[in-house]
């Protein structure tokens, strides 16, 4: 099992190894140690890193009546999750998970694992790290990722959380229709954001 220097960090990956297939497991760990990493860079602390990369798609693996059924013994709002498309609602319920059965306590945590597939205007630097790391972590070998850590190395965390706003709404507005959270954040970052 992969080591984090962080409190919790064995009970998260024992969480995500037992829940997820082998190559979604691989890149939450990919995007833990990236975000730790980076953790300075961005503002956070190397334990939000660690957590938030670990525990971003703890529920991916369900398929849409298990998130559905997962969210209610949460105690979600449905209505809300059902005005999404269903391929995004593991990040919500991943972070209602962390708030009320892992007793995550940091808010910021929580936010950026809810919204990392989206983004959000006004987004905290977890979030935004999140979002980088989820986009970029060096097991994606897409070059749009590869050119993300390049400008991260040499233009630093702003310009590459911009590149990868515009590189990953462009791509996912080639195949589906975007969120409407995703075209706000997209306005807040490259009009409002740093």
């Amino acid at each position: 099992m992969p080591a984090f220097d962080t409190p919790r960090a064995d009970e998260f990956l024992a969480l995500i190894r037992e829940r997820l297939p082998d190559k979604t497991y691989k890149h939450c760990v990919s995007v833990a140690r990236f975000m730790r990493d980076h953790a300075h860079e961005a503002g956070i602390t190397q334990e939000q890193a660690v957590t938030a990369g670990l525990l971003h798609d703890s529920c991916k693996a369900m398929n849409e009546d298990e998130l559905l059924e997962f969210a209610l013994e949460l105690g979600m709002d449905t209505v809300r999750l059902r005005e999404m498309t269903h391929t995004i609602w593991h990040g919500p319920i991943s972070a209602q998970e962390c708030r009320t059965r892992l007793y995550i306590a940091d808010e910021a945590v929580c936010d950026a694992i809810e919204w990392h597939t989206t983004g959000r205007p006004a987004w905290t630097n977890l979030g935004l790290a999140l979002y980088l790391a989820d986009y970029s972590e060096p097991r994606r070998k897409h070059p749009e990722a590869e050119r993300a850590r390049d400008i991260l190395d040499t233009e630093g965390f702003a310009a590459a959380v911009k590149y990868v706003a515009k590189a990953k709404t462009d791509h996912v507005a080639r195949k589906h229709t975007l969120d409407p959270a995703t075209l706000e954040f997209r306005r807040w970052v490259e009009t409002e954001w740093p």
